[in-house]
C-alpha cells in the first residue's frame, strides 16, 4: 500500500482494501502537501463492532480513518451516499473519504492553532467553533447549512460541518469559507 493501512483480511486482492487504496491515491493529488495522511484501517464493521450503518468513521484520539470494507464497490458507496438526496454535500463515491478526512483537518487544525498561539486545545477548539458559528449566524438563515452544504451539516457539530464542507471544498463557496475559517492549508 502507499499508505499506512491495517485491515482485518489476509487477503492482498479484497476488493475492498484495492478500492480503498485506489480512491485515496486519486484524492491525495488534491490535497496540499502539508496535509498527512492518516493511517488507514479497511475492517467490516459489524464483525469489528462497530456501528454497522456507517461507511466510515474519524478516532481523533488514534488517528485511524475506518471504512466498512461491506462497500466493496463505488456502485455500494454511491447507493449509501446518495440513498436520501441532498443528505450529503458530496454526491460522489469519493464522499465518504473525503468527509473522514475533513474530521482528521478539524482536529488538526484544532491542535496546529493550539501550538502556534500556545494555548489549551480546548482554548483553540473553542475559537475556531465560534468562527465557524459566527459564519453561519451571519447568514441570518437557519436554514443556511441545509442551504448550502448538506442536510448532515445542518444538525451536527462544527466537526461535522467541516467534515462536510471539505467533502465539497473545491466547487462550493460556502464550503471553501468554512475551510478557510478552520485551517489555513488551502489559503
Amino acid at each position: 500500500s502507499s499508505f499506512e493501512m491495517l485491515t482485518d483480511t489476509d487477503n492482498p486482492k479484497n476488493k475492498a482494501v484495492r478500492l480503498t487504496e485506489k480512491m485515496f491515491k486519486e484524492i491525495q493529488k488534491e490535497l496540499p502537501e502539508t496535509f498527512k495522511m492518516p493511517k488507514i484501517v479497511v475492517v467490516d464493521f459489524e464483525k469489528q463492532g462497530l456501528k454497522n450503518n456507517a461507511i466510515g468513521g474519524y478516532l481523533q484520539s488514534s488517528g485511524m480513518l475506518f471504512i466498512n470494507s461491506k462497500y466493496d464497490t463505488k456502485q455500494k458507496i454511491l447507493g449509501f451516499v446518495n440513498a436520501k438526496n441532498g443528505f450529503f454535500a458530496n454526491s460522489t463515491e469519493n464522499a465518504p473519504f473525503l468527509h473522514e478526512l475533513g474530521h482528521k483537518f478539524y482536529y488538526d487544525a484544532i491542535e496546529k492553532l493550539a501550538n502556534k498561539d500556545k494555548i489549551s486545545y480546548s482554548k483553540a477548539k473553542n475559537r475556531i467553533d465560534y468562527s465557524i458559528y459566527h459564519y453561519i449566524e451571519s447568514k441570518k438563515d437557519k436554514y443556511f447549512l441545509l442551504n448550502n452544504i448538506s442536510e448532515y451539516a445542518n444538525t451536527q457539530e462544527v466537526t461535522e460541518i467541516c467534515a462536510e464542507a471539505f467533502s465539497v471544498r473545491e466547487n462550493n463557496e460556502s464550503a471553501k469559507t468554512i475551510i478557510s475559517l478552520i485551517g489555513d492549508d488551502w489559503q
